[in-house]
């Protein structure tokens, strides 16, 4: 049975970008966190109202409604009809906020989700746990899927033409089609609603999202999605209700991203803030900010000098300024702002030219700047291709701090690049199958894993010789059974509020097929788990784990 090592295939909460992965991993482009605007679209019902403070994790207030809005005052609103207004769960905390709706349409100065790191705002058309979602009748549920085509020629323009991600769509129409074999969800048929996005497209991210929201809500009605976007999709899907399910992702968005956004949940991925703090004490106790000399890619008696190369989106940065660097200086390792290096988001092949020209420019500075230790923050492996190649050209090898999302191995054993560049890397892991070489991801996962893989087989054809096509598999089942899970613990009423309260409930019984353990909960909608203290080996030229596992707690 075939591992799964992800790679070039994730396109989960990207902000901008085109999709140069399919569904689940490596070089989606563009990073996947994507940040949300702090008003508009409300998912449950009304803003924040005059509600208690919070801690970022949940708390309660009056009127908090279906557990979804931000504690508030039903007495407060401006059009609330008072359903479910009660002693409800509000998620994501925050800060005493001072009048809004329930169930209205508008809302006032809403309180700041998640310890008042943004403003409340209005918020869209009202949902409670009494109405209906859309996209839902007595015998069918709508779902929409994102497919993306072109995708191996995108690929190509930044360097990856060889990586493979498998029949992404059949893998979607297997589970749709095992899922409704077994009964389908709730009483109910499950039904795909597709949108296809053009890899190659000159169209701006913005362009595409308001495409596929037009395919979901206005020429069809879906109750749910299977796909990521940028902020313009994720805008549309919280206003209009419609709840949106993935597991596909390695990295995602940070907190303020999941405080804005309550309807989404990961369940295979970690957000910013919980890796980048895991990531700092991984690198504390594997001795990564010991001496090193990067013109020869060996350990020296030198101070450590930390670069960072990132992403430049908000959902990248803000926990870089609240989690990371703090930490670092905390170790006794400030990094200067000069050496924290973002890189724009790409649209498309058309700016394959100018992003390479970026990344090679902050080699450039890394290298004359002395930097001796770089922090690679990817979300997909695009960076980490770019980057190590111009840094090969430059004979510039300084030790790289690394994670999942960089996706060392798997470009590695695509043929991508040389291992000479790795040398000393040093990090945090948590997708065993990304990580870890062909066929030793395995011994992490269990048989969740084997009866998926043996579902596509089935009605598919597919066999998976990579571990990156086999991740898009096992990331389309966890979505699937994810989703059928939701609905099936959401009650008689199915509707984006009692959808995540399903999910919700699962807490840490969820038994995933990409990673080894997911637990999700009020205020926890990144369902990842475990997190490894993983290393370059450089005698086997490979990844390995340090251990066997260890909690990603709350940044």
């Amino acid at each position: 049975m075939a591992t799964h090592r992800s790679v070039f295939t994730q396109r989960t909460r990207r902000r901008r970008g085109p999709s140069l992965l399919a569904a689940a991993a490596v070089l989606a482009t563009a990073a996947c966190g994507s940040t949300v605007q702090s008003s508009g679209g409300g998912l449950a019902g009304g803003a924040a109202g005059s509600g208690v403070a919070g801690d970022g994790l949940g708390g309660t207030g009056a009127g908090g409604v279906d557990g979804l809005g931000a504690a508030g005052s039903a007495a407060a609103g401006t059009t609330g009809t008072g359903v479910d207004a009660g002693a409800g769960t509000a998620f994501g905390g925050g800060s005493t906020g001072t009048a809004g709706s329930v169930g209205g349409s508008s809302g006032g100065s809403g309180s700041a989700s998640g310890g008042g790191a943004e403003p409340g705002g209005t918020v869209g058309a009202p949902r409670s746990s009494a109405t209906q979602g859309p996209g839902v009748t007595a015998k069918e549920i709508f779902i929409g899927v994102r497919i993306t085509e072109n995708l191996q020629e995108a690929r190509a323009a930044f360097g990856a033409a060889n990586v493979d991600s498998g029949d992404y769509k059949a893998n979607v129409k297997a589970m749709f089609d095992e899922i409704n074999a077994r009964g389908g969800v709730a009483g109910r048929t499950l039904k795909p609603i597709y949108h296809t996005d053009d890899a190659q497209s000159a169209e701006t991210g913005d362009s595409k999202d308001a495409a596929a929201c037009e395919t979901f809500n206005v020429d069809n009605k879906v109750a749910a999605t299977i796909s990521g976007g940028g902020e313009v999709f994720a805008a549309c899907m919280k206003k209009a209700g419609v709840l949106q399910v993935n597991a596909g992702g390695i990295i995602c968005c940070d907190n303020v991203f999941f405080q804005q956004n309550p309807g989404v949940v990961l369940l295979g991925a970690v957000s910013q803030d919980r890796m980048m703090a895991d990531m700092v004490r991984a690198l504390q106790r594997q001795a990564y900010f010991s001496g090193w000399d990067f013109t020869l890619g060996q350990p020296a008696l030198t101070k450590a000098k930390i670069g960072i190369l990132g992403w430049d989106f908000p959902e990248w940065v803000r926990p870089q300024e609240r989690v990371m660097l703090p930490a670092l200086a905390r170790l006794g390792h400030p990094v200067d702002k000069d050496l924290v290096i973002r890189i724009q988001g790409t649209q498309g092949n058309q700016d394959a030219g100018r992003f390479a020209a970026e990344v090679s420019s902050a080699v450039l500075r890394f290298k004359g700047a002395g930097v001796t230790h770089l922090i690679l923050l990817d979300g997909d492996g695009l960076i980490t291709l770019t980057y190590t190649k111009n840094a090969q050209n430059q004979n510039y090898f300084p030790r790289l701090g690394i994670n999942s999302a960089t996706a060392v191995q798997a470009l590695y054993s695509a043929g991508i690049y040389d291992a000479k560049p790795f040398t000393g890397a040093t990090g945090v892991g948590w997708k065993p199958g990304l990580d870890l070489p062909f066929g030793q991801g395995d011994r992490y996962l269990g048989s969740p894993t084997k009866e998926c893989l043996e579902i596509i087989r089935k009605r598919t054809g597919q066999t998976f010789n990579d571990t990156n096509s086999a991740s898009v598999a096992l990331a389309v089942c966890d979505t699937m059974f994810g989703l059928a899970e939701a609905y099936n613990r959401a009650g008689p009423v199915l509707n984006i509020s009692t959808a995540v309260r399903g999910l919700e409930s699962i807490k840490g019984s969820f038994r995933a097929a990409s990673v080894p353990k997911v637990f999700l909960g009020p205020g926890r909608h990144d369902g990842l788990e475990l997190g490894f203290d993983m290393f370059w080996d450089l005698a086997c030229k490979c990844i390995k784990y340090r251990d066997k596992g260890h909690s990603m707690p709350p940044a």
